[in-house]
């Protein structure tokens, strides 16, 4: 019993180093079986189960419960000093990712004031701050990702509606330009009009002055 303790121990170690953190758990298991309480095999385990969780609240993008799981590895006693080491280096990434979550939400709240603003041009120079950050393309800002592109494509098309409005606006009033000139044409032809033959040949042959 003594060697399949010292055994499963071995072997959960070794699993922990090829991160097959699966087996490792099961043999840590196994180990606690053959020595039943056993301080050490119960610490490895705990510290092994508390890393797979932190990975997959990292996976699910749930940033704060990773840090606490992460920072209850590193701060075990006499457990892995490899889950410790990798624990340290995920949680500055954490700590890293976090602090950029903040600064991205920020410039994406700045463009959402200015799309309602109806300043699509500037609400799209700002979301360019975002694209042109290689950081931003990264899995763990997907969400914020999806929000800024729906928001530039919001942005566009209120430009697009607001050139359309502008051109039509323009149009109508140049047609109103052209009725007015028509309409001064067409009243000045209509005075010509009212004389007749006569007088219009009179009109064109006096020289004279209005004395009369």
């Amino acid at each position: 019993t003594a060697k399949e303790y010292q055994a499963a121990m071995a072997n959960g170690r070794t699993a922990i180093q090829s991160k097959h953190y699966t087996q490792a758990e099961s043999y840590f298991q196994n180990a606690l079986k053959r020595r039943l309480n056993d301080k050490t095999a119960q610490r490895y385990l705990t510290q092994t189960q508390r890393f797979v969780s932190a990975e997959d609240a990292l996976d699910d993008l749930h940033f704060a419960s990773a840090q606490t799981h992460y920072q209850t590895v590193q701060d075990t006693k006499n457990g892995s000093q490899i889950l410790t080491k990798r624990a340290q280096d995920r949680l500055k990434q954490v700590k890293t990712i976090r602090s950029n979550v903040k600064q991205f939400k920020k410039l994406l709240s700045q463009a959402q004031g200015q799309n309602e603003a109806l300043n699509y041009g500037q609400s799209n120079t700002t979301l360019d701050e975002l694209f042109n950050n290689s950081k931003f393309r990264q899995r763990y800002y997907k969400n914020l990702y999806s929000q800024a592109l729906a928001l530039r494509k919001a942005n566009n098309a209120g430009q697009t509606a607001s050139l359309a409005s502008s051109a039509s606006s323009t149009a109508a009033a140049s047609s109103s330009s052209e009725s007015s000139a028509t309409s001064s044409s067409t009243a000045t032809s209509s005075s010509s009009a009212s004389l007749t033959s006569s007088e219009q040949a009179a009109a064109k042959n006096y020289s004279g002055s209005n004395e009369y």
